[in-house]
């Protein structure tokens, strides 16, 4: 459901900053909704107000996250099973900056 509605929230602010460009590109003209919508300010901060609620909470939802050094995967809380210990990210780090 989150996923859901974090793709209609990008779908709109790229309609709504983008629409006129792309309809006009594709030469089709847009929908009267779309020239309503874009008119209207309230519309677009109700969707950023849901695409900024929507992005935090969908985080939490596994509480998974992972660290990278340089692309490799240093730790990884999903694999894991555990949160880390800040001593044992830092050692993690040292190691693969000492053996470059």
């Amino acid at each position: 459901m989150t996923r859901c509605l974090q793709s209609l929230v990008l779908l709109f602010l790229i309609l709504f900053f983008l629409g006129d460009l792309i309809f006009s590109a594709l030469k089709i003209t847009p929908p009267q909704l779309l020239k309503e919508i874009t008119g209207s300010y309230i519309a677009l901060f109700i969707f950023i107000a849901l695409g900024i609620y929507t992005v935090p909470s969908s985080m939490g939802v596994s509480g998974a996250y992972e660290v990278y050094l340089d692309g490799n995967k240093i730790f990884s809380k999903f694999e894991k099973k555990r949160v880390a210990e800040p001593d044992e990210i830092v050692a993690s780090i040292n190691a693969k900056l000492s053996s470059r």
